[in-house]
């Protein structure tokens, strides 16, 4: 005979508590594919980020072709903030324009100069001529050029501190050492090594955990 009672109080809130059992785990599921796109994205964002400064400072180091190096905190030449870093990069010529508009040879050679930087407190990497940098006595000249022009960082890239560059000679640039490398002189040849501590911070201005980036240029 057909039961046309219908659902007991107990079957109610059996098929309640199986149906919120449901929701909670499909909810907690739904949760975690969500965070792990977010994280995937946001680490894809950073690697990008990334990989965009190494293949600026690579392009420009090989299109200017500098001649020289110099940590000039290493050489007490600058006084940084501690964890910063900054370079002396050197472009020479044989050959240069005179006040006539004529190209001749120079004697010791037409140079310019370029300033590789990592400001961990303004948390940007800069790389551009030395005019556009106030250390210990080079003036910059705020009417034509800054520093901020020449970042060369994702401005949502945050650097930590702990975070380093190394600089290893292998070649001096003055030819009268053949031998020894003098740490005092400039280098001719060399490898930068970046070790980098970097998070990105997201549009809606969060940053996730930090990662670490190790990279090694040629110079």
């Amino acid at each position: 005979m057909k039961n046309t009672k219908g659902f007991t109080l107990f079957e109610v809130l059996v098929a309640i508590s199986v149906g919120s059992i449901l929701i909670v785990t499909l909810m907690s599921l739904l949760t975690t594919v969500l965070l792990t796109r977010n994280q995937v994205d946001y680490t894809n964002r950073l690697d990008f980020a990334v990989y965009e400064v190494n293949q600026t400072m690579a392009d420009r180091f090989e299109r200017l072709g500098y001649k020289s190096i110099l940590d000039l905190v290493e050489q007490e030449m600058v006084t940084a903030a501690a964890g910063d870093y900054v370079f002396l990069l050197t472009r020479e010529y044989e050959m240069a324009v005179d006040d006539e508009g004529m190209i001749q040879p120079t004697q010791e050679g037409y140079k310019e100069e370029y300033i590789l930087l990592l400001d961990i407190a303004a948390d940007n990497l800069y790389l551009g001529p030395r005019d556009a940098f106030i250390l210990e006595g080079m003036l910059d000249n705020p009417e034509t050029d800054t520093r901020e022009n020449h970042i060369i960082s994702s401005p949502r890239m945050n650097f930590y501190a702990g975070s380093t560059i190394t600089l290893t000679c292998l070649e001096n640039h003055n030819p009268s050492i053949a031998s020894v490398i003098d740490l005092n002189s400039d280098c001719a040849h060399a490898f930068l090594e970046f070790d980098l501590e970097i998070s990105y911070t997201l549009a809606n201005g969060n940053a996730l955990s930090p990662k670490r980036y190790v990279s090694t240029l040629f110079y």
